[in-house]
Formats: structure tokens, C-alpha cells, sequence
């Protein structure tokens, strides 16, 4: 029997908030729910850390990902972060928007 990694996420322990980054899920299955059942263990973690806020940044061109953090309840904050990349040449620019959600 071969296992298959279906998803992952890098939770990092920052001051004041977790920040989540790298959230991804295998192609064939993105619409399975397993990207929320990442959220919600990335939340329940957050908790056992006593974080009260889950920090993320997503592309600003991405609109349909920003969308689907919001259904998470993730808002925006107001800050970006221009994305710089020595390394390749970018088609385009962009900007990471920083959202933030407030745990219950």
C-alpha cells in the first residue's frame, strides 16, 4: 500500500500571532475539504499555543484565494508586502496581502 501526502501546511510561531504559510492540497482533491480541515487543525493548535490571532499572507493577483480565506474568516489588514524574487524573472509583480483571523 502506497501513502500519498494529500496536504500540508508550515505553521510558525511568530511573537504575537502563528503565521501560516505554504498551505497546499493535491490537485485532484481541492475540493474534498481538506484545505479546511488544515485551517481548522492550524486553529486548534493555535489555541494549545495560546495564540488568539492566525497570521497568513496570500499573492494580492489571487483574488479566488483571497476569497476562500475570507469564507475561512480571515480579513485583510491593511498591510502588504511587496514580493521580491532575485533569483527568477517574474512574468508579473505582485504584492502579498497580509489577513489575519481572531480565534474564539
Amino acid at each position: 500500500m502506497q501513502s500519498v501526502i494529500l496536504g500540508s501546511v508550515l505553521l510558525e510561531k511568530k511573537e504575537t500571532t502563528l503565521y501560516l504559510g505554504m498551505l497546499s492540497v493535491l490537485p485532484g482533491v481541492q475540493t474534498a475539504g481538506i484545505g479546511g480541515r488544515l485551517i481548522q487543525y492550524s486553529e486548534a493548535f493555535a489555541k494549545e499555543q495560546q495564540y488568539n490571532t492566525i497570521t497568513i499572507t496570500v499573492i494580492d493577483k489571487r483574488k479566488e484565494l483571497i476569497d476562500w480565506y475570507r469564507r475561512k474568516g480571515f480579513m485583510p489588514t491593511g498591510n502588504e508586502v511587496p514580493f521580491s524574487n532575485k533569483s527568477s524573472a517574474a512574468r508579473f509583480s505582485f504584492s502579498l496581502i497580509e489577513m489575519r483571523k481572531t480565534l474564539a
